[in-house]
């Protein structure tokens, strides 16, 4: 399985796009729907960080994810965050400090928010 990640930079008279293509064979995607004013939606998801391939983060509206067991990541209205194995820092940039097991998801907002995440692991590397 691929996944195609587009990076496009528009700026000083040009356009630029940049193209990612992680691959591996077990993709955990995730869509949920966060009631407003939730805090701390539980969402089970387990990924091994030694095998992660590429992640995309994504909120519709201003979102506070958290990781079990470890990190708290604040996503913007509409905010996009990604990382894959193949950029510079390699696995010392992923998002997550340890095996992830579930998300905590917290809507502090007056209307409902969606919460995406793309995860790509290469379980059999």
């Amino acid at each position: 399985m691929t996944y195609t990640i587009t990076t496009t930079i528009v700026g000083h008279g040009e356009t630029k796009q940049f193209i990612e293509s992680p691959t591996g064979d077990g993709a955990k995607p995730v869509d949920v729907s966060i009631p407003a004013a939730t805090t701390n939606k539980q969402v089970n998801v387990a990924a091994t960080r030694a095998n992660l391939a590429a992640v995309v983060l994504y909120a519709s509206a201003a979102v506070n994810r958290c990781c079990s067991p470890q990190e708290t990541i604040e996503l913007a209205a509409g905010e996009v965050r990604k990382w894959t194995s193949t950029e510079g820092a390699g696995l010392a940039g992923c998002p997550f400090s340890g095996n992830l097991t579930a998300f905590y998801l917290t809507n502090a907002g007056g209307s409902a928010a969606t919460f995406k995440a793309w995860l790509l692991e290469d379980v059999t590397p």
